[in-house]
């Protein structure tokens, strides 16, 4: 029981990670405050009305419009601990376009990549060394950029490489299919765990999965309406 509760603890930071915050492009959450376009830096400013490329406006998960006013204000200073998603909230961060996403931060760039040592300096300027649970968080790269094929990847047909926008597709995927599998394991400790708390907790992987679906869908599919929109804009 031990073993499979400390799984479950270590995994679900990076599985609510992949079908929100691909390759550590981070902000997709709402509560972003001034995180705004134009903002740090990263991402030219939007001519309006909405807080996206282009003045886009982006869908966004349910908890962030249905509870009323005064959760709106809490959500605009990250008073739902940065739950719900909203790719644009946080765009002048993300910098998305119908070219590709991520933010130069890099020498070059914003200058972040300069805080760091010279040796993790140089590894996060160069897009080919760079972790790739960074890579979105120090670059900004086409949608169409070559990515090594993810374990598992479906159709297993093709090359050894896909689109940026289909490995982050299927990251998505993958980590609700993850999301599934975390609660399947705390369901297969009912009885070792008291009823009450098994039940509490079971409520809410039951939540976890289906908010998991939701967020996985509303990410998508404005990265899709990006990604299939002519570069360089009309």
């Amino acid at each position: 029981m031990v073993e499979t509760v400390v799984d479950i603890l270590q995994r679900s930071r990076e599985v609510y990670e992949g079908y929100t915050s691909p390759l550590g492009i981070g902000f997709i959450v709402f509560g972003g405050g001034d995180y705004k376009a134009g903002a740090g830096g990263c991402a030219p400013a939007t001519p309006g009305p909405g807080d996206g490329p282009y003045g886009q406006s982006c869908p966004t998960s349910p908890g962030v419009s249905s509870a009323g006013s005064r959760r709106r204000r809490l959500d605009l200073h990250g008073g739902l601990d940065h739950y719900w998603v909203d790719p644009c909230s946080n765009y002048g961060q993300s910098n998305y376009s119908y070219y590709g996403l991520g933010c130069d931060r890099t020498s070059r760039g914003t200058g972040y990549a300069d805080d760091y040592a010279p040796a993790n300096r140089d590894v996060f300027n160069d897009v080919d060394k760079c972790p790739t649970k960074l890579l979105l968080w120090f670059h900004n790269l086409a949608w169409s950029k070559p990515m090594p094929k993810p374990a598992n990847y479906t159709p297993t047909t093709g090359g050894e490489t896909v689109s940026l926008y289909d490995y982050i597709r299927w990251t998505h995927e993958d980590a609700v299919e993850q999301a599934k599998d975390l609660a399947a394991a705390w369901d297969g400790l009912e009885g070792l765990v008291d009823e009450e708390r098994f039940e509490g907790v079971k409520a809410r992987f039951a939540q976890q999965v289906r908010d998991a679906g939701v967020m996985r869908d509303a990410i998508m599919s404005q990265y899709t309406s990006w990604y299939h929109r002519r570069w360089p804009p009309e």
